[in-house]
């Protein structure tokens, strides 16, 4: 399956554009789950 970055990044509302995760969306939920966190697409506003 291909990483569709380019086009997760138009729509992520996340504020951590500089997350070298931001766009890969698999790699974040992976990443803040382990870390028993949400990320910040999930988070309230």
């Amino acid at each position: 399956m291909e990483c569709k970055k380019a086009e997760n990044e138009k729509k992520c509302v996340c504020s951590s554009d500089t997350c070298p995760r931001h766009g890969v969306c698999c790699e974040c939920i992976a990443y803040h789950r382990e870390n028993g966190e949400l990320p910040g697409c999930l988070r309230g506003k």
